[in-house]
């Protein structure tokens, strides 16, 4: 028997599946993790390169990354509470690692991932650094994906990087 593809992702290009994406980014930001509305929609809404996934035709998943500070930033990754567990996560963010990979190949992957998501990250083969903090009530810790080529990083260019990037490039002996 064949199995049939039952997701799907999209770039989000129009202001209805950008308000799709709110409303999933409310039922687990706001709703569920109680983060105040002003923090989770933040200045950064149209700068970076967002996305939303669909299961059974049904949307239940977004993420974002954007190029900032010589990084690719991941952030505002999340996927519906009824359909976690399913391995949506991980595809999310594998097509998110793939289209940042190739359309902005210097660009270190980064993020500043919930402290209760890190060991789903890690499967992904990222890895924590830095010390954890705290931001909108909830634990935090940067993490990236090791890159291949340390040494042609762009964000070694840049005077704006994080300094916990930089202490973990060092650490690496780029």
């Amino acid at each position: 028997m064949e199995s049939v593809r039952q997701w799907s992702i999209i770039q989000i290009q129009t202001p209805e599946e950008y308000e799709i994406s709110l409303k999933i980014r409310h039922e687990v930001f706001i709703e569920e993790q109680g983060v105040p509305k002003e923090i989770e929609i933040d200045p950064f809404e149209n700068s970076g390169e967002n996305f939303l996934l669909f299961y059974q035709d049904d949307p239940v998943g977004v993420g974002r990354y954007k190029i900032k500070q010589g990084l690719a930033k991941f952030e505002r990754v999340a996927i519906l509470k009824s359909v976690r567990g399913r391995g949506l996560g991980r595809i999310l963010m594998e097509a998110l690692e793939s289209d940042a990979a190739n359309r902005f190949p210097g660009y270190l992957q980064a993020m500043q991932a919930q402290y209760s998501a890190i060991p789903f990250y890690e499967k992904l083969g990222w890895v924590q650094i830095g010390e954890i903090f705290h931001e909108a009530g909830i634990v935090h810790r940067w993490m990236v994906k090791p890159p291949k080529d340390p040494k042609s990083l762009v964000c070694l260019h840049d005077p704006a990087v994080p300094t916990v990037i930089l202490k973990y490039l060092k650490g690496r002996k780029t």
